[in-house]
């Protein structure tokens, strides 16, 4: 965003986000049923199915700005594992490493919520995003649901 501040492009990426927290990654995982933009096209050009799983980040999130405010996030990447043994990734999409804290800024919802290279997500040491956003909110613990 050329000639904006950090001040407004802080402001501009928080207003385009679904969420804006910092979180530390814990793990990754590849889950079935997460639609990939890329396959989903080639299964229509090719007209037949492609089977694959999309690698997941999981985040245990330290404070939030925007969003649900829970103790966990999880986030696809464009990165698939196929069942004929090949991958795919994106070149956009963003390569996190795990035991490192992010300012993240994601978007979309449900199990598709993600973030990619065009984003101002950065690793948290990194960022000088804290003093605009201020000091946000700690995550709500999840309660167990008393069983009976």
């Amino acid at each position: 965003m050329p000639n904006k501040t950090v001040s407004e492009a802080v402001k501009y990426a928080t207003h385009r986000s679904t969420l804006v927290f910092a979180g530390k990654v814990v793990g990754f995982e590849y889950r079935k049923g997460i639609p990939n933009q890329y396959l989903e096209s080639l299964r229509k050009v090719l007209g037949k199915d492609l089977e694959y799983e999309t690698k997941v980040v999981e985040f245990e999130v330290e404070r939030w700005w925007k969003g649900k405010s829970t103790t966990e996030v999880f986030l696809t990447t464009a990165e698939t594992k196929n069942a004929d043994g090949t991958a795919s990734h994106s070149g956009c999409d963003y390569h996190f490493k795990e035991g490192e804290t992010y300012l993240v800024y994601a978007y979309g919802k449900g199990n598709e919520l993600r973030t990619d290279m065009c984003t101002r997500t950065s690793p948290l040491s990194k960022t000088e995003d804290l003093k605009i956003l201020g000091k946000g909110t700690k995550p709500v613990e999840k309660k167990d649901e008393p069983t009976d």
